[in-house]
């Protein structure tokens, strides 16, 4: 469709429809009619304008729009891979804490049975160091009945002057198995006092080990629920 700026530009592109009009100079007519709807013309213009305008501001906008969506795809991708490498980081973290786990647990439990061995052994001592102490104290009192036999035996010189010399040997022998004995009760002492010892620290580091256990549980507990979180997203 042509547009015309002017009333002349009008004709001039018209003559063949125009040319009654031409011959007899007589356009006053349509120019008046023009002229009419002159004002209807610079009316449309402006809203022609206008729209344009509003297009190209809307196009603008649409521009700014997409911008705007093309940056927060980026930034969505960005976190998503964020997210997906943070997951990965978690599950490390958790596949290592339960090898961890598992280590502590197997050391406990052999601990444990180290400590049950060590408590039967100690209990052995015990019963042998109390069997020997009843001995020693037998062989005290054997002692000093010997003592008071030879104090006795003393007093009669000439006829115990045989059983007197045996006695003494009795004596010195049963003075040895004293020293004997007294050294073997002194190596069961210190060697129940170290068992003790050994046992006590055992206990600490069994409570060591149930209190990290129990620790390792709780982030275990708290990592879990955490992927278990980040997975519902």
């Amino acid at each position: 469709m042509a547009y015309y700026k002017t009333f002349d530009d009008l004709l001039k592109n018209n003559k063949g429809l125009f040319k009654l009009f031409w011959k007899s100079q007589n356009n006053g007519l349509l120019k008046a009619i023009w002229e009419a709807r002159q004002g209807e013309i610079d009316i449309l213009k402006d809203q022609i304008k206008f729209l344009k305008d509003k297009g190209s501001l809307q196009e603008a906008e649409i521009g700014e729009k997409n911008t705007m969506m093309n940056l927060m795809s980026k930034k969505i991708e960005s976190e998503k891979a964020n997210f997906e490498a943070a997951l990965e980081s978690h599950k490390a973290e958790v596949n290592a804490l339960n090898v961890r786990r598992e280590s502590l647990l197997y050391q406990l439990s052999y601990d444990e049975k180290e400590i049950e061995a060590r408590d039967l052994k100690i209990s052995l001592l015990e019963s042998e160091l109390e069997k020997m102490k009843s001995y020693a104290s037998v062989m005290e009192k054997t002692l000093a009945m010997k003592d008071a036999e030879d104090q006795k035996q003393h007093s009669d010189q000439y006829a115990l002057e045989e059983n007197l010399t045996i006695s003494h040997e009795t004596l010195i022998e049963l003075n040895n198995q004293r020293e004997a004995l007294a050294s073997q009760v002194s190596r069961l002492e210190s060697e129940l006092s170290e068992l003790k010892s050994q046992y006590k620290e055992s206990q600490a580091v069994t409570r060591q080990f149930k209190e990290l256990n129990f620790k390792m549980s709780n982030e275990l507990y708290k990592l879990n629920h955490e992927v278990e979180r980040l997975n519902g997203f």
